[in-house]
């Protein structure tokens, strides 16, 4: 049987979270921050993140900072994605997100863009 993937393909769970009710101090505002640079910007070694699923939590924004691959994404209704003109591509199958998405543009002036696909593809012949 053809293997899937190659044996260097990572794999695991990206969490980014924002948890407003250990960070409020019983405030009743909630301010998000620039969010979480993903794939990151320092010290960044692409095959970390490589196929992993990502989890974005409640008030947490992922911020991409490149052209990511994910085998699949789930967000909070609070929860926001700013993709900044580049493109995610989701291995999984299409699904809702809910939250904010802001596409933006990057220096090129291309828009950002959610690529969804399937996990794999199989052709059988006689």
């Amino acid at each position: 049987m053809p293997r899937l993937f190659s044996p260097d393909d990572a794999f695991g769970t990206v969490r980014i979270t924002n948890d407003p009710l250990s960070a409020l101090n019983n405030s009743s505002t909630f301010t998000s921050q620039d969010g979480t640079d993903f794939p990151k910007t320092q010290d960044n070694d692409p095959a970390e993140v490589r196929m992993a699923t990502v989890a974005v939590g409640r008030y947490a924004t992922l911020n991409l900072t490149a052209d990511a691959k994910v085998s699949d994404i789930t967000t909070h209704s609070t929860s926001a994605i700013k993709l900044n003109g580049y493109k995610l591509k989701v291995v999984a199958r299409q699904h809702a997100l809910p939250g904010t998405i802001t596409y933006g543009t990057n220096a090129g002036g291309d828009p950002g863009e959610i690529i969804w696909g399937t996990p794999a593809t199989v052709i059988m012949l006689r």
